[in-house]
């Protein structure tokens, strides 16, 4: 009885430890297939990431070339209009250049004239003013002008007078047309500018 109670003890123990090494290999086999599935999870989420990055760059990438192609085409039509501003900018200045010209030649004429006596200046008033004082000169002056004959008219103002105030008209001319002109770079720029 005794080798049949430690029979029964033995199995007993062997029952035991096979249990155990039954639990132990499902409990392997559990960590192994919990070890598949993680790594599987794992693949499955880097290839997500991945997926993921990879939509977010070629969304951000048209986005990016969209704006990029906007910004050529407002460089590009930037540029268009600074052409056509300096090409007006330029036409103004060729334009400005001839009249300067014609006037410069108009001033060479005139001053040659007032020299040569035949461009004069005459104050209307100063033959009224003349008279009123009493100046009988001036008015016989007037008088034979008036009739036909050579004499100096009444009120004519000296060469010097008249050089003098051709000068000046000449200057305030030049003055009006650079303001002239600068208006019109104004206005263009206003038109380039968008304003």
């Amino acid at each position: 009885m005794m080798k049949a109670q430690q029979r029964g003890i033995a199995s007993g123990w062997l029952y035991l430890i096979g249990l155990i090494a039954l639990i132990g290999a499902l409990a392997g086999l559990l960590t192994a297939w919990k070890s598949y599935t993680n790594g599987l999870v794992e693949q499955g989420r880097a290839a997500g990431i991945v997926e993921t990055k990879a939509q977010y760059a070629q969304r951000d990438n048209e986005a990016l070339q969209e704006k990029v192609a906007r910004i050529e085409q407002l460089e590009k039509a930037a540029r268009a209009g600074e052409a056509k501003h300096a090409k007006e900018v330029a036409v103004i200045a060729a334009k400005r250049e001839k009249e300067r010209q014609s006037y410069e030649d108009q001033r060479k004429r005139d001053a040659v004239a007032i020299a040569a006596g035949e461009l004069r200046l005459r104050d209307p008033g100063a033959v009224a003013c003349a008279a009123e004082v009493g100046d009988r000169s001036a008015g016989a002056e007037v008088g034979s002008t008036a009739s036909g004959r050579d004499g100096r008219a009444g009120g004519e103002l000296s060469r010097e007078a008249t050089a003098f105030l051709f000068d000046l008209i000449n200057e305030a001319d030049d003055i009006t047309r650079q303001l002239t002109d600068a208006q019109a770079v104004i206005l263009q720029d206003r038109v380039t500018c968008g304003q």
